[in-house]
């Protein structure tokens, strides 16, 4: 279960960055 874990979280947490940046990068355009 650990590794399931491990593997949605690296796939997961560059998504959420990603999204995160490009909402920064529309409300400060």
């Amino acid at each position: 279960m650990q590794a399931v874990k491990k593997i949605i979280l690296s796939e997961t947490f560059p998504g959420i960055l990603l999204i995160f940046f490009t909402l920064l990068a529309l409300l400060f355009k």
